[in-house]
């Protein structure tokens, strides 16, 4: 690149006189980006396009099968026995009686498994409670916490064990915990049923519970959060616990279930729940019981028991006698089967048992005219936001004197006012397309269409009530050419009368075009435009110099004319100042040689 010198020799603005030379010369430049910009937006606007129509394809090929329009409703005689869902697309009617209802495998213990009681050390002659220093403990019943906090003082025994009952009576009401004296001890106990009573625990508030005799937490039945260490003597039939590191074991349905001192109850029941023994084991404080449950129903399924090591499992109350579920017994149209399960599922209707029957229950799967009606209305939605896209896209015109804008010029502008040039530029380039009018055509054309061998009465679109919007004298919008308008009246008295042949209108499979159904015919034209639009400008989302389209190409070719505009304009600007440096360089010699006469004549 030559030397750029300013016109020191000559006085001239050398640099503002190559930037005027250079604006003339790069006009033909100029147009060549606002004609690859040009070839962009359309681009843009195709693929626009393409991507609603894509759209609308894809929900056709969804909607050419009966099952996603033929909606069912169902229904049951008795729905506190039998219950009934499904997939069904035709009306059916079936009867169903249940004589026994599918059962898990269950074992349970026998008995309340913990030695029942909350009791404390005897107390001495006198307890002094300071406050804040050993005045409160926290108490749960069934599950409820709360703080209990005593009045500072000097009890006995006596007067210990009234203000306890005092206290917890403000706590959780009065007749729900009792709080007695057995031999100098607080024990607490629950007030209720025998056999139903909630469990009780209480553990450290600040120093609280030494005051009452009690030597750290404590419960009334199992406490299945702590170490089994702790809690071994607390079953009615002792828990054995591994000694150190050592661990023991049981069995359930085969699988091997192995605990240490360190597990509680709780975790060894997690491991239970999480192992492929396929059962679900929980403790009720209440009832004071564990229950080993089988997650599936049947006759086949079981809860099978063994002892490897320790004595877990009779801890916890249950014998080793193998247990089994049951079938459900149903007759069904006056045939009778076994169940596995009490949900079962036939010709797409699906049952769920409740309860067993006195009798027979009559189940219904009805056409959901509603339902079909909804349907057919979403369909019409997307049908006319295709077509008005279409039409916006073949009716908008070109606005006249707006091309696409330069860099430089963007520089000058502000976001909305490019925005609102760039919306003009925009403007009519799919102005009578073919491709698309093509498909606004073939979209028009539907809705007077026939489909062969189907009723008269309900064998095209504007039969049933799907028709185009009326004419209306300077109110019509070009725009809306082609939209479906619907007479629900008349939609929904044609579902209610033939509902098959209103869905068949749609879905109808044919390899003859005139039966095809109009979702299959939608679905054909808007794939065929799908690729049309494709190989013009590309699919949505796609590349932007994807050469293989028609557009594509285009821009690619542009974009290399504007390469070689550039590095031509380039070449052009370094020759101006080439020669505007000779020029100064010139007037710089002729310069020195008059400075030179001057000095020799004066």
């Amino acid at each position: 690149m030559p030397m750029r010198i300013m016109g020191m020799a000559s006085g001239m603005d050398i640099d503002s006189m190559i930037k005027q030379l250079m604006n003339a010369e790069r006009i033909p430049y100029k147009k060549v980006i606002q004609k690859r910009d040009l070839v962009d937006f359309k681009m843009n606007a195709y693929r626009e396009v393409n991507l609603k129509i894509s759209s609308f394809r894809d929900s056709m090929k969804d909607f050419r099968l009966s099952s996603n329009i033929a909606v069912s409703k169902f229904s049951s005689s008795d729905d506190t026995k039998v219950k009934v869902t499904g997939s069904a697309n035709q009306s059916s009617s079936h009867t169903i009686e249940v004589f026994e209802l599918a059962t898990n495998a269950i074992k349970s213990s026998t008995n309340s498994v913990s030695s029942i009681g909350l009791s404390g050390n005897s107390l001495p002659a006198t307890t002094n409670v300071i406050s804040s220093t050993n005045d409160s403990l926290n108490v749960s019943l069934n599950g409820v916490a709360r703080t209990i906090t005593l009045d500072a003082g000097s009890y006995t025994p006596s007067q210990l064990q009234s203000q306890l009952q005092s206290k917890i009576d403000l706590a959780f009401g009065p007749n729900r915990i009792s709080a007695s004296l057995n031999n100098g001890a607080i024990e607490l106990s629950a007030i209720g049923t025998p056999g139903s009573l909630p469990p009780i625990t209480v553990s450290e508030g600040n120093g609280g519970l030494a005051s009452l005799g009690f030597n750290g937490r404590q419960s009334s039945k199992l406490d299945i959060s702590v170490p089994i260490s702790e809690i071994g003597n607390r079953f009615n039939n002792p828990l054995t616990i591994p000694s150190g590191t050592g661990t023991h074991s049981f069995k359930i349905n085969g699988i091997e279930i192995s605990y240490s001192s360190s597990d509680s109850v709780q975790s060894i029941m997690n491991k239970v729940n999480q192992s492929a023994a396929g059962v679900k084991m929980s403790y009720d404080g209440v009832s004071d019981r564990f229950t080993i449950t089988s997650k599936s129903t049947g006759a086949a399924s079981q809860v099978k028991l063994e002892n490897v090591s320790g004595n877990f499992l009779d801890a916890i109350g249950v014998d080793l006698q193998v247990a089994t579920g049951k079938d459900a017994n149903v007759k069904i149209d006056g045939v009778t089967s076994f169940r596995d399960s009490n949900n079962f599922t036939i010709d797409g209707m699906t049952y769920t048992l409740l309860d067993k029957t006195s009798t027979p229950v009559t189940v219904k799967a009805d056409r959901d005219i509603d339902g079909i009606y909804e349907k057919i209305k979403g369909f019409v939605k997307e049908f006319n936001e295709v077509i008005e896209l279409v039409n916006t896209k073949l009716t908008d015109k070109k606005v006249r004197g707006y091309d696409p804008l330069t860099s430089d010029e963007k520089k000058e502008m502000s976001d909305n006012d490019i925005k609102l040039w760039e919306d003009k530029v925009k403007s009519g380039l799919l102005h009578n397309d073919s491709i698309l009018s093509n498909v606004a055509t073939d979209m028009r054309g539907i809705i007077t269409a026939t489909i062969d061998g189907l009723p008269q009465e309900y064998n095209s679109l504007y039969k049933m009530g799907l028709t185009t919007g009326k004419f209306v004298k300077g109110g019509y919008n070009p725009k809306d050419t082609g939209k479906i308008v619907i007479d629900e009246e008349k939609l929904l008295k044609a579902i209610e009368q033939d509902p098959e042949s209103v869905i068949n209108a749609f879905t109808n499979f044919s390899v003859d075009d005139g039966s095809k159904g109009i979702a299959h015919r939608l679905y054909e034209t808007m794939n065929d435009t799908v690729s049309s639009i494709t190989k013009k400008a590309g699919r949505s989302g796609g590349g932007l110099l994807d050469v293989s389209t028609e557009l594509g190409k285009q821009y690619s070719d542009l974009q290399k004319d504007v390469i070689r505009w550039e590095e031509r304009l380039l070449k052009k600007e370094n020759q101006y100042y080439k020669k505007f440096s000779a020029m100064e360089k010139a007037l710089q010699s002729s310069n020195s040689q008059m400075s030179w006469l001057s000095q020799q004549f004066g």
